[in-house]
């Protein structure tokens, strides 16, 4: 695990204050369509959204770790790879 923390890819700092903010005024309405997407209604009426919902999710994740700092980067894989 130490090994992976000392990669480059958490070590190099490129954090956009200005997208993080976006990111993070932007999660209710995200998470609000997200949920609507996944819901059985929707699955029902339209089309399964599960799919696109993994999509979106790991996208907004991705742009969240892409515009973080070093020390946010190594807390999102900590709790990623907790989590598994």
């Amino acid at each position: 695990m130490k090994y992976i923390l000392s990669l480059p890819i958490f070590n190099h700092t490129t954090q956009n204050f200005k997208a993080l903010l976006m990111l993070a005024w932007s999660f209710f309405p995200f998470i609000t369509i997200l949920l609507f997407v996944d819901s059985p209604w929707f699955a029902q009426n339209i089309f399964d959204g599960r799919y696109l919902a993994d999509i979106l999710t790991l996208s907004y994740f991705g742009l969240l770790f892409h515009h973080s700092d070093a020390h946010l980067r190594k807390l999102l894989f900590v709790m990623i790879f907790c989590h598994i």
